[in-house]
């Protein structure tokens, strides 16, 4: 399970990642960071490489979401979060037909679990129990 080692409460959806990892003074820089898409977590990822010499899953884990083909690449290793998109669209499409041909539909909620995919970007963490 892909969880920080120690509480944090850190979930700011921009790729500008100053404010997250030079903290004010006495406060704690957090272990791991997620956005909304691969594509932030790895502008979060270089700039705390580069600007702030921080080790990528040693010092900070990163994760993402959407599973997009650079995530996979080695050079990003980026931890993921992946959809069954191919399901999701099928699934869409079916209830737009499906809306088409009723007068009153009550919306239906369809949920598609989601799968983990860990990679060289996160840290492995141990629980005791």
């Amino acid at each position: 399970m892909l969880m920080p080692s120690r509480p944090t409460s850190v979930s700011v959806d921009t790729a500008d990642a100053t404010p997250e990892l030079a903290p004010a003074v006495g406060s704690v820089r957090p272990d791991g960071a997620f956005r909304t898409s691969n594509s932030l977590a790895i502008g979060l990822r270089d700039v705390a490489r580069r600007d702030f010499e921080l080790d990528i899953a040693r010092d900070l884990s990163v994760v993402g979401f959407d599973d997009i083909d650079m995530a996979r690449w080695r050079s990003h290793g980026l931890t993921r979060g992946r959809q069954p998109a191919g399901r999701m669209i099928d699934k869409t499409m079916l209830l737009i037909a499906t809306l088409f041909g009723a007068a009153r539909l009550k919306p239906p909620i369809a949920r598609f679990p989601g799968e983990p995919v860990r990679a060289a970007s996160s840290r492995e963490v141990h629980y005791a129990e």
